[in-house]
Protein backbone atom coordinates (compact mmCIF):
# COMPACT_ATOMS: atom_id res chain seq x y z
CA UNK A 1 0.00 0.00 0.00
CA UNK A 2 0.94 3.80 -0.91
CA UNK A 3 2.23 5.79 2.25
CA UNK A 4 -0.59 8.03 0.55
CA UNK A 5 -3.16 6.10 1.42
CA UNK A 6 -2.09 6.17 5.22
CA UNK A 7 -2.51 9.86 5.67
CA UNK A 8 -5.92 11.44 6.28
CA UNK A 9 -6.69 15.30 6.02
CA UNK A 10 -4.80 18.36 7.29
CA UNK A 11 -4.50 19.11 10.95
CA UNK A 12 -7.45 22.08 9.47
CA UNK A 13 -10.59 21.77 8.07
CA UNK A 14 -11.78 24.06 5.24
CA UNK A 15 -15.42 24.73 7.18
CA UNK A 16 -13.43 27.99 8.77
CA UNK A 17 -11.38 29.62 11.15
CA UNK A 18 -10.57 26.92 13.90
CA UNK A 19 -10.84 29.38 17.12
CA UNK A 20 -8.72 27.19 19.60
CA UNK A 21 -5.80 28.07 17.07
CA UNK A 22 -6.20 31.73 16.47
CA UNK A 23 -6.20 31.85 20.37
CA UNK A 24 -2.69 30.09 20.28
CA UNK A 25 -1.46 32.67 18.06
CA UNK A 26 -2.95 35.08 20.37
CA UNK A 27 -1.33 34.05 23.17
CA UNK A 28 1.95 33.93 21.79
CA UNK A 29 2.05 37.71 20.41
CA UNK A 30 0.31 38.26 23.63
CA UNK A 31 3.86 36.96 25.84
CA UNK A 32 5.82 38.54 22.94
CA UNK A 33 4.37 41.98 23.81
CA UNK A 34 4.74 41.52 27.68
CA UNK A 35 8.29 40.51 27.32
CA UNK A 36 9.32 44.03 24.97
CA UNK A 37 6.81 46.48 26.37
CA UNK A 38 8.24 45.39 30.08
CA UNK A 39 11.94 45.45 30.39
CA UNK A 40 12.47 47.25 33.56
CA UNK A 41 15.89 49.45 33.69
CA UNK A 42 17.42 49.97 37.19
CA UNK A 43 19.74 48.52 40.04
CA UNK A 44 20.53 44.96 39.48
CA UNK A 45 18.78 43.49 42.52
CA UNK A 46 16.10 45.46 42.27
CA UNK A 47 12.60 44.03 42.96
CA UNK A 48 11.84 46.13 40.15
CA UNK A 49 14.45 44.79 37.51
CA UNK A 50 13.29 41.16 38.98
CA UNK A 51 9.98 41.85 37.65
CA UNK A 52 11.71 41.83 34.28
CA UNK A 53 12.61 37.94 35.19
CA UNK A 54 9.19 37.39 34.81
CA UNK A 55 8.49 39.31 31.93
CA UNK A 56 11.46 37.61 30.26
CA UNK A 57 9.60 34.36 29.70
CA UNK A 58 7.40 36.29 26.71
CA UNK A 59 9.99 35.42 24.55
CA UNK A 60 8.87 31.92 24.51
CA UNK A 61 6.25 33.66 22.20
CA UNK A 62 8.38 33.41 19.37
CA UNK A 63 8.65 29.88 20.31
CA UNK A 64 4.79 29.12 20.01
CA UNK A 65 4.82 31.33 16.90
CA UNK A 66 7.59 28.35 15.08
CA UNK A 67 5.46 25.12 16.28
CA UNK A 68 2.40 26.66 14.89
CA UNK A 69 4.07 27.06 11.99
CA UNK A 70 5.55 24.41 11.34
CA UNK A 71 2.27 22.42 12.05
CA UNK A 72 0.23 24.24 9.66
CA UNK A 73 2.33 24.78 6.67
CA UNK A 74 3.14 21.06 7.29
CA UNK A 75 -0.72 20.34 7.43
CA UNK A 76 -1.29 22.31 4.02
CA UNK A 77 2.10 20.80 1.83
CA UNK A 78 0.39 17.41 3.51
CA UNK A 79 -3.05 17.42 1.92
CA UNK A 80 -2.13 18.64 -1.52
CA UNK A 81 0.81 16.78 -1.96
CA UNK A 82 -0.94 15.11 -5.17
CA UNK A 83 -1.40 18.81 -6.34
CA UNK A 84 -0.13 19.38 -9.94
CA UNK A 85 0.04 23.06 -9.01
CA UNK A 86 1.51 22.04 -5.25
CA UNK A 87 4.22 24.53 -5.30
CA UNK A 88 2.44 27.57 -7.06
CA UNK A 89 -0.46 27.52 -4.65
CA UNK A 90 1.54 27.43 -1.86
CA UNK A 91 4.10 29.77 -3.07
CA UNK A 92 1.29 32.70 -4.23
CA UNK A 93 0.01 32.24 -1.23
CA UNK A 94 2.66 32.96 0.93
CA UNK A 95 3.59 35.35 -1.05
CA UNK A 96 0.43 37.44 -0.50
CA UNK A 97 0.40 36.43 3.01
CA UNK A 98 4.00 37.86 3.81
CA UNK A 99 6.01 40.29 1.56
CA UNK A 100 3.23 43.23 1.20
CA UNK A 101 3.24 44.13 4.35
CA UNK A 102 6.87 43.07 5.13
CA UNK A 103 7.94 45.05 2.44
CA UNK A 104 5.71 48.62 2.98
CA UNK A 105 7.04 48.42 6.36
CA UNK A 106 11.04 48.00 4.97
CA UNK A 107 10.03 50.85 2.64
CA UNK A 108 8.50 52.98 5.07
CA UNK A 109 11.74 52.39 7.30
CA UNK A 110 13.88 53.38 4.30
CA UNK A 111 11.70 56.66 3.59
CA UNK A 112 12.23 57.66 7.62
CA UNK A 113 16.00 56.96 7.30
CA UNK A 114 16.59 59.07 4.68
CA UNK A 115 14.15 62.21 5.52
CA UNK A 116 15.54 62.66 9.17
CA UNK A 117 18.83 64.41 8.29
CA UNK A 118 16.42 67.13 7.00
CA UNK A 119 14.76 67.05 10.88
CA UNK A 120 18.05 67.64 12.33
CA UNK A 121 20.99 66.23 13.65
CA UNK A 122 19.04 64.76 16.68
CA UNK A 123 17.13 62.44 14.79
CA UNK A 124 19.22 62.07 12.24
CA UNK A 125 21.48 60.20 14.88
CA UNK A 126 18.01 58.26 16.44
CA UNK A 127 18.29 57.05 12.47
CA UNK A 128 21.70 56.01 12.06
CA UNK A 129 21.41 52.79 10.79
CA UNK A 130 24.16 49.37 11.14
CA UNK A 131 22.83 46.52 9.64
CA UNK A 132 22.52 47.26 5.99
CA UNK A 133 19.30 47.12 4.71
CA UNK A 134 19.25 45.06 2.16
CA UNK A 135 19.99 41.64 4.09
CA UNK A 136 16.35 42.56 4.85
CA UNK A 137 15.22 42.70 2.08
CA UNK A 138 17.30 38.92 1.07
CA UNK A 139 16.31 37.26 4.29
CA UNK A 140 19.30 37.51 5.39
CA UNK A 141 18.92 39.78 8.66
CA UNK A 142 19.23 36.92 11.18
CA UNK A 143 22.52 35.96 10.41
CA UNK A 144 24.16 39.52 11.05
CA UNK A 145 25.25 39.75 14.54
CA UNK A 146 26.13 43.46 14.45
CA UNK A 147 24.06 44.63 17.24
CA UNK A 148 21.29 47.28 17.41
CA UNK A 149 21.61 49.02 21.03
CA UNK A 150 22.55 52.10 19.40
CA UNK A 151 20.64 52.13 16.29
CA UNK A 152 17.57 53.23 18.07
CA UNK A 153 15.29 53.47 15.11
CA UNK A 154 16.30 50.85 13.59
CA UNK A 155 16.28 48.52 16.85
CA UNK A 156 12.92 49.58 17.79
CA UNK A 157 11.48 49.36 13.82
CA UNK A 158 12.97 46.17 12.59
CA UNK A 159 14.09 44.09 15.29
CA UNK A 160 11.40 41.61 15.49
CA UNK A 161 11.83 40.63 11.90
CA UNK A 162 14.48 38.34 12.70
CA UNK A 163 12.22 35.42 12.70
CA UNK A 164 10.23 35.97 9.88
CA UNK A 165 13.61 35.72 8.10
CA UNK A 166 13.85 32.15 10.05
CA UNK A 167 10.29 31.33 8.39
CA UNK A 168 11.42 32.22 4.98
CA UNK A 169 14.15 29.74 4.85
CA UNK A 170 11.90 27.13 6.30
CA UNK A 171 8.93 28.10 3.42
CA UNK A 172 11.72 27.36 1.22
CA UNK A 173 12.72 24.14 2.02
CA UNK A 174 10.11 22.32 3.53
CA UNK A 175 7.49 22.55 0.69
CA UNK A 176 10.48 20.34 -1.57
CA UNK A 177 11.34 18.33 0.97
CA UNK A 178 7.47 16.97 1.94
CA UNK A 179 6.93 16.69 -1.88
CA UNK A 180 9.90 14.57 -2.31
CA UNK A 181 10.53 12.35 0.74
CA UNK A 182 8.52 9.54 1.35
CA UNK A 183 6.78 10.15 4.84
CA UNK A 184 8.53 7.67 6.69
CA UNK A 185 11.67 9.22 5.80
CA UNK A 186 10.14 12.81 6.15
CA UNK A 187 9.68 11.87 10.04
CA UNK A 188 13.19 10.62 10.43
CA UNK A 189 14.75 13.87 9.02
CA UNK A 190 12.29 15.59 11.77
CA UNK A 191 13.49 13.56 14.07
CA UNK A 192 16.88 14.15 13.46
CA UNK A 193 16.38 18.07 13.43
CA UNK A 194 14.89 17.96 16.60
CA UNK A 195 17.68 16.05 18.57
CA UNK A 196 20.92 17.69 16.15
CA UNK A 197 19.58 21.33 16.95
CA UNK A 198 20.57 22.01 20.43
CA UNK A 199 23.80 20.55 20.32
CA UNK A 200 24.57 22.70 17.27
CA UNK A 201 23.34 25.28 19.69
CA UNK A 202 25.59 24.18 22.09
CA UNK A 203 28.80 23.77 20.03
CA UNK A 204 27.94 27.12 18.39
CA UNK A 205 27.78 28.64 22.06
CA UNK A 206 30.88 27.35 23.41
CA UNK A 207 33.19 28.13 20.28
CA UNK A 208 32.76 31.37 19.09
CA UNK A 209 31.87 34.37 21.19
CA UNK A 210 28.99 35.50 18.80
CA UNK A 211 27.92 32.06 19.19
CA UNK A 212 24.65 32.72 21.96
CA UNK A 213 23.53 35.37 19.21
CA UNK A 214 23.56 32.92 16.88
CA UNK A 215 22.22 30.39 18.77
CA UNK A 216 19.24 32.35 19.41
CA UNK A 217 19.36 33.52 15.66
CA UNK A 218 20.31 31.26 13.48
CA UNK A 219 17.87 29.03 11.47
CA UNK A 220 19.85 25.96 11.49
CA UNK A 221 19.42 27.01 15.67
CA UNK A 222 15.68 27.05 15.53
CA UNK A 223 14.58 24.09 13.12
CA UNK A 224 13.65 21.71 16.07
CA UNK A 225 10.63 23.83 16.68
CA UNK A 226 9.40 24.04 13.66
CA UNK A 227 10.44 20.20 13.00
CA UNK A 228 8.14 19.76 16.03
CA UNK A 229 5.17 21.53 14.55
CA UNK A 230 5.58 19.48 10.61
CA UNK A 231 6.56 16.13 13.21
CA UNK A 232 2.91 16.48 15.04
CA UNK A 233 1.05 17.67 11.08
CA UNK A 234 2.05 14.37 10.00
CA UNK A 235 1.11 12.47 12.74
CA UNK A 236 -2.36 14.45 12.99
CA UNK A 237 -3.16 13.33 9.28
CA UNK A 238 -1.58 9.74 10.01
CA UNK A 239 -5.10 7.72 11.51
CA UNK A 240 -3.36 4.89 13.57
CA UNK A 241 -0.87 7.99 14.85
CA UNK A 242 -3.91 10.68 15.73
CA UNK A 243 -6.07 7.61 17.38
CA UNK A 244 -2.77 7.22 19.48
CA UNK A 245 -2.69 10.81 20.55
CA UNK A 246 -6.53 10.91 21.01
CA UNK A 247 -6.23 7.89 23.59
CA UNK A 248 -2.99 9.27 25.58
CA UNK A 249 -4.21 13.29 25.85
CA UNK A 250 -3.09 12.38 30.10
CA UNK A 251 0.18 11.65 28.61
CA UNK A 252 0.67 15.34 27.17
CA UNK A 253 -0.95 16.71 30.07
CA UNK A 254 1.97 15.48 32.54
CA UNK A 255 4.62 16.13 30.29
CA UNK A 256 3.41 19.75 29.80
CA UNK A 257 3.94 19.59 33.77
CA UNK A 258 7.31 18.35 33.41
CA UNK A 259 8.79 20.61 30.83
CA UNK A 260 7.22 23.59 32.69
CA UNK A 261 9.12 22.58 35.38
CA UNK A 262 12.15 22.10 33.30
CA UNK A 263 11.80 25.49 31.91
CA UNK A 264 11.69 27.20 34.83
CA UNK A 265 14.90 25.23 36.28
CA UNK A 266 16.76 27.12 33.26
CA UNK A 267 15.75 30.51 34.03
CA UNK A 268 16.83 29.66 37.53
CA UNK A 269 20.09 28.59 36.15
CA UNK A 270 20.56 31.50 33.99
CA UNK A 271 19.28 34.24 36.03
CA UNK A 272 21.55 32.97 39.02
CA UNK A 273 24.55 32.65 36.65
CA UNK A 274 25.66 29.10 38.10
CA UNK A 275 28.79 28.42 36.69
CA UNK A 276 28.91 26.24 33.65
CA UNK A 277 25.37 26.46 33.12
CA UNK A 278 24.80 29.19 30.33
CA UNK A 279 25.95 27.15 27.14
CA UNK A 280 23.65 24.15 28.76
CA UNK A 281 20.60 26.87 29.42
CA UNK A 282 21.16 28.11 25.43
CA UNK A 283 21.30 24.92 23.54
CA UNK A 284 18.81 23.21 25.65
CA UNK A 285 16.21 25.22 26.80
CA UNK A 286 14.80 26.19 23.51
CA UNK A 287 14.37 22.30 23.14
CA UNK A 288 11.85 21.84 26.23
CA UNK A 289 10.15 25.14 25.36
CA UNK A 290 9.14 23.83 22.15
CA UNK A 291 7.99 20.35 23.42
CA UNK A 292 6.01 22.39 25.86
CA UNK A 293 4.48 24.01 23.20
CA UNK A 294 3.86 21.17 21.41
CA UNK A 295 2.10 19.23 24.21
CA UNK A 296 -0.31 22.55 24.58
CA UNK A 297 -1.37 22.04 20.80
CA UNK A 298 -2.37 18.69 21.37
CA UNK A 299 -4.35 19.26 24.24
CA UNK A 300 -5.80 22.32 23.26
CA UNK A 301 -7.50 20.89 19.93
CA UNK A 302 -7.92 17.45 21.34
CA UNK A 303 -10.09 18.76 24.68
CA UNK A 304 -12.38 21.44 23.44
CA UNK A 305 -13.90 21.07 27.00
CA UNK A 306 -10.86 21.52 28.92
CA UNK A 307 -10.00 24.87 30.66
CA UNK A 308 -7.04 25.38 28.47
CA UNK A 309 -9.34 25.19 24.88
CA UNK A 310 -11.77 27.29 27.04
CA UNK A 311 -8.96 29.75 27.41
CA UNK A 312 -8.03 29.90 23.66
CA UNK A 313 -10.86 30.52 22.51
CA UNK A 314 -11.44 33.35 24.77
CA UNK A 315 -12.15 36.86 22.18
CA UNK A 316 -9.49 38.98 22.98
CA UNK A 317 -7.18 35.99 22.29
CA UNK A 318 -8.71 35.25 19.05
CA UNK A 319 -8.76 38.58 18.02
CA UNK A 320 -5.35 39.32 18.47
CA UNK A 321 -4.53 36.42 17.31
CA UNK A 322 -6.28 37.60 13.74
CA UNK A 323 -3.85 40.61 13.70
CA UNK A 324 -0.75 38.83 15.69
CA UNK A 325 1.37 39.22 12.06
CA UNK A 326 1.37 43.06 11.97
CA UNK A 327 1.25 43.37 15.75
CA UNK A 328 4.53 41.32 15.31
CA UNK A 329 6.81 43.68 12.65
CA UNK A 330 5.23 47.20 14.04
CA UNK A 331 4.55 46.37 17.84
CA UNK A 332 7.71 47.74 18.84
CA UNK A 333 8.35 50.98 17.08
CA UNK A 334 4.70 51.77 18.52
CA UNK A 335 6.36 51.70 21.71
CA UNK A 336 8.67 53.78 20.92
CA UNK A 337 6.53 56.20 18.95
CA UNK A 338 4.47 56.30 22.44
CA UNK A 339 7.56 56.85 24.64
CA UNK A 340 8.41 60.12 22.78
CA UNK A 341 4.77 61.34 22.76
CA UNK A 342 4.50 60.93 26.36
CA UNK A 343 8.06 61.11 27.73
CA UNK A 344 9.90 62.40 24.94
CA UNK A 345 12.60 59.76 25.74
CA UNK A 346 13.95 56.45 24.20
CA UNK A 347 11.86 53.86 25.58
CA UNK A 348 13.09 52.93 29.77
CA UNK A 349 10.61 51.11 32.01
CA UNK A 350 12.04 52.77 35.02
CA UNK A 351 9.06 53.50 37.03
CA UNK A 352 4.96 52.65 36.88
CA UNK A 353 4.82 55.71 34.72
CA UNK A 354 6.13 53.84 31.90
CA UNK A 355 2.82 52.21 32.05
CA UNK A 356 1.01 54.70 30.57
CA UNK A 357 3.66 54.42 27.25
CA UNK A 358 3.18 50.75 26.99
CA UNK A 359 -0.84 51.06 26.89
CA UNK A 360 -0.43 54.09 24.57
CA UNK A 361 2.17 51.88 22.71
CA UNK A 362 -0.55 48.67 22.38
CA UNK A 363 -3.23 51.18 21.21
CA UNK A 364 -1.74 52.68 18.45
CA UNK A 365 -0.61 48.88 17.43
CA UNK A 366 -3.84 47.51 17.89
CA UNK A 367 -5.28 50.32 16.01
CA UNK A 368 -2.77 50.03 13.11
CA UNK A 369 -2.77 46.11 12.79
CA UNK A 370 -6.89 46.58 12.35
CA UNK A 371 -6.16 48.83 9.91
CA UNK A 372 -3.71 46.65 8.68
CA UNK A 373 -5.94 43.45 8.51
CA UNK A 374 -8.73 44.82 7.17
CA UNK A 375 -7.66 46.95 3.97
CA UNK A 376 -4.32 45.26 3.18
CA UNK A 377 -3.74 41.51 4.64
CA UNK A 378 -7.09 40.81 4.15
CA UNK A 379 -8.27 41.03 0.66
CA UNK A 380 -4.30 40.39 -0.47
CA UNK A 381 -5.23 36.63 1.05
CA UNK A 382 -8.12 36.75 -0.40
CA UNK A 383 -6.99 37.34 -3.78
CA UNK A 384 -3.85 34.99 -3.29
CA UNK A 385 -6.91 32.18 -2.85
CA UNK A 386 -8.53 33.62 -5.56
CA UNK A 387 -5.61 33.84 -7.75
CA UNK A 388 -5.48 29.43 -7.28
CA UNK A 389 -8.80 28.41 -6.62
CA UNK A 390 -8.87 27.03 -10.22
CA UNK A 391 -6.76 24.33 -8.26
CA UNK A 392 -7.89 20.84 -9.32
CA UNK A 393 -8.37 18.05 -6.67
CA UNK A 394 -6.52 14.99 -6.92
CA UNK A 395 -7.08 11.46 -5.73
CA UNK A 396 -3.70 9.59 -4.72
CA UNK A 397 -5.66 6.17 -3.52
CA UNK A 398 -8.70 7.46 -2.48
CA UNK A 399 -7.16 10.46 -0.78
CA UNK A 400 -8.40 13.98 -1.22
CA UNK A 401 -4.38 15.45 -2.64
CA UNK A 402 -6.05 18.94 -3.66
CA UNK A 403 -5.06 21.78 -1.27
CA UNK A 404 -8.41 22.66 0.75
CA UNK A 405 -9.26 26.33 0.78
CA UNK A 406 -8.19 27.27 3.94
CA UNK A 407 -7.81 30.84 4.02
CA UNK A 408 -8.20 30.34 7.83
CA UNK A 409 -6.55 29.52 10.68
CA UNK A 410 -3.47 29.00 8.51
CA UNK A 411 -3.36 31.46 5.41
CA UNK A 412 -3.59 34.67 8.44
Amino acid sequence: MNESSNLSSAPVSSAGRIPELDGLRGLAIFLVLICHYFVPVGPEHSWFVRFGYVTHLGTNGVDLFFVLSGFLIGGILLSSRGSATYYRTFYIRRFHRIFPVYYLWLILFGVATYLAPFWGSFWADKFHSVRPLWTYFLFLQNFSFIPLFYAFAQAYWLWPMWSLAVEEHFYLVIPLLMRRMTVRRLVYLLLALILISPFIRAVICKAFAWGPSAALLWTPCRADQLALGVLLAVAWATPAARRWISDHVAYFYRAMILFGATILLFEILFVAEVKYTYALVIAFERSFVGLFFLCLLVVVLEQKRSRLAAMARWRFLRELGKISYCVYIIHLMMKWVASWVLVHSDPEFRDWRFLEVALLGYLLTWLVAQLSWRYIENPLIRRGHDLTSHTKVLRVNNVEAGEPEIASSVAS
